[in-house]
């Protein structure tokens, strides 16, 4: 699984491409949380819409969903963009996140994630 963090001007955005690899994910997401303390971006895009994705079990989108913990803090508020077969109907990966004090939400529609990203927190949906 490759990772390419793009130019944006008011958020960090993440391109996730490659074989989907929920081994590999946890030391992404802590290089994402590190990337955005460094160029102090807390606002994070992460876009899904490249990889190659089979079959995820319950048990990889509990993990997924974990690994919410590595932000700690370093992205105030997290945009998952993702393609329609990659979301669960029950959103189970969004809400661990959630459970773990992440501000998350997933998206299909690039727009609305970003829109979503960049309102202000209290007019936020949960």
């Amino acid at each position: 699984m490759a990772v390419a963090y793009l130019e944006e001007k008011r958020y960090l955005r993440v391109q996730l491409s490659g074989t989907w690899n929920i081994d590999e994910f946890p030391s992404h997401v802590a290089s994402m949380a590190k990337e955005c303390q460094e160029r102090k971006q807390s606002p994070l895009l992460i876009d899904f819409t490249f990889l190659k994705w089979d079959r995820v079990s319950t048990l990889e989108r509990y993990r997924m969903g974990q690994t919410a913990e590595l932000l700690d803090g370093k992205a105030a508020r997290v945009s998952v963009l993702a393609r329609p077969d990659q979301i669960d109907p029950g959103r189970f990966a969004e809400q661990v996140a959630r459970n773990r004090g992440a501000n998350v939400k997933v998206f299909i529609d690039p727009e609305k994630a970003q829109r979503w990203l960049l309102e202000p927190e209290q007019k936020q949906e949960r």
